[in-house]
């Protein structure tokens, strides 16, 4: 979820309140509805998204364990110990960020929190990686990148941050970067992608564009490394300070 600020990995343990009475009808749970998810094949990590911590129309407020805004059912996973303690830890880097603006919880954007957390090594993707690890200096940047749905890692357990980007990658992110949409690519959309040939084709499509002076300086850079594979890495530091250079939260 692009909008994780926490995960968990309980199973759902409603203990004797499990009967459809005792559940959200008006969902649609019912007792036959809820997973059996005690079977560890069944399991498995989930994400917290940052809207079930601030309340709807309540200002200066938040919910930061069992009662955050979840069903009956998502209640049974998330109301447990390691499960709380991360969500307390979502709230209160909200409420310090609210307080450091001098705004509303809910004018924070959930870019910003979860970079505060990441900055604080705490994963809220679904992904471990063995090839990279909260204890590399590099980690944040690969975390944010997947968590924000910009790129894939390359295998269940491995980042791959020196894997060259194609085309057809580059597209996706750039598109989901700027919010353009006429970016046809005159080459093989599976062409291994160079920094040097990524800024040709970045500065060719922003031309005119709002988006021109924000990109200006990642194309830059990406001109001093020429021929140099564009990797995930590279393109994840870009994910991560691009909100900071355009200017949006």
């Amino acid at each position: 979820k692009t909008d994780s600020v926490a995960r968990g990995e309980y199973p759902i343990d409603l203990h004797g309140s499990s009967d459809s009475q005792y559940l959200d009808a008006d969902l649609g749970e019912t007792k036959e509805s809820i997973p059996n998810d005690w079977q560890y094949i069944k399991g498995g990590l989930f994400q917290i998204p940052a809207g079930v911590l601030i309340p709807e129309k309540i200002n200066g407020l938040l919910a930061a364990e069992k009662n955050i805004s979840v069903s009956r059912t998502v209640n049974g996973a998330t109301r447990l110990q390691p499960v709380t303690m991360l969500t307390g830890q979502a709230a209160g880097a909200l409420a310090a960020l609210a307080v450091k603006q001098k705004t509303q919880p809910r004018e924070i954007s959930v870019k910003e929190i979860q970079k505060t957390l990441i900055s604080a090594k705490d994963r809220i993707s679904l992904h471990r990686f063995d090839d990279l690890t909260e204890n590399d200096s590099d980690w944040k940047y690969g975390e944010y990148a997947i968590v924000r749905g910009l790129l894939e890692p390359e295998l269940e357990n491995r980042f791959g941050s020196k894997t060259q980007l194609v085309f057809l990658e580059l597209r996706h992110i750039f598109e989901q970067l700027t919010g353009l949409r006429k970016t046809a690519i005159d080459r093989d959309p599976f062409e291994p992608v160079t920094c040097g040939t990524a800024a040709e084709w970045l500065t060719q499509l922003t031309e005119g564009e709002k988006c021109e002076s924000a990109l200006r300086p990642f194309i830059a850079a990406l001109k001093q490394n020429g021929e140099n594979p564009l990797t995930k890495m590279v393109t994840a530091k870009i994910i991560w300070n691009w909100d900071d250079v355009k200017g949006e939260k």
